[in-house]
């Protein structure tokens, strides 16, 4: 590959520590919003319960369930609405969704006090278009990125997190291009407007449809000398060390376990 061929690299997330778990679906149990029973000694196969709406001898009783966290990892609640779902009880969502934004804005992390949840978006909001009909209900925004939101029915609300690390908002990128200066842009940019960017920078066309459109270059801060990954002091092969410490301390076969656990893959 030569020099005048352009290359971007791209991650549309970031990584951090991980603090806490919060248990969604037990805050909407303590809320009234959600319903549990007596888990079936010999649960029925095939009765289209998932795990984790079993815990500690009991499991959600979706005929009496108004609101509910469908999935881990999701950051999303569903109505329980009549005629959608199969044991669905609510007719009227919108005073639903309005208690469960309430309930959920209000939680705050217990070792900084500040809310886990930035926004709670109705799915027209969050997803707009002709796949809205898809979507969840309601979509949580985090407000504090350590902290897993879980659909864990029972236990203590706030527990340690099972993941040590989990995704951020903010990712990274770097572009390499003939008409570009080394530099680093000085503002964090939209996901949509990367693929453009390459594609002019390139020198072909896009659709017109295509959600985003190419960067312009007026933000760049030259006076970085384009150090796009690594900060002041640091260098590659000390990453690389500190990778491989880190990988030796861990058991890779138990922490890939706990994880696929925690999101509900195990």
């Amino acid at each position: 590959m030569g020099d005048e061929t352009p290359v971007l690299l791209l991650s549309d997330h970031g990584f951090g520590p991980g603090r806490y778990n919060v248990a969604v679906n037990a805050a909407l149990a303590e809320a009234g919003l959600l319903a549990t029973r007596p888990a079936a000694a010999s649960p029925a196969e095939g009765d289209g319960l998932a795990d984790w709406f079993r815990a500690e001898g009991r499991e959600v009783d979706f005929t009496r369930t108004r609101a509910y966290m469908p999935t881990p990892g999701c950051y999303a609640v569903n109505v329980n609405l009549a005629g959608r779902q199969r044991e669905g009880m609510v007719t009227d969502p919108g005073p639903v969704l309005a208690e469960v934004a309430e309930l959920l804005l209000g939680l705050r992390a217990p070792d900084t006090g500040a809310p886990v949840f930035a926004a709670a978006l109705p799915r027209e909001d969050a997803y707009p278009g002709p796949m809205t009909h898809a979507a969840p209900d309601l979509l949580l925004i985090p407000a504090d990125e350590g902290v897993l939101a879980s659909p864990a029915i029972g236990g203590p609300l706030w527990r340690p997190s099972e993941q040590t690390g989990m995704h951020r908002y903010l990712g990274m990128w770097a572009l390499r291009g003939t008409s570009l200066a080394p530099g680093r842009r000085t503002a964090p940019v939209a996901l949509a407007d990367l693929m453009p960017t390459l594609l002019e920078e390139a020198g072909l066309t896009f659709p017109a449809a295509v959600h985003g459109r190419p960067l312009q270059w007026g933000g760049w801060d030259g006076a970085d000398g384009g150090r796009a990954f690594l900060a002041p002091g640091e260098t590659a092969s000390a990453v690389a060390s500190g990778r491989a410490r880190e990988t030796a301390r861990l058991s890779e076969e138990d922490l890939t376990a706990r994880a696929l656990g925690a999101m509900g893959y195990l």
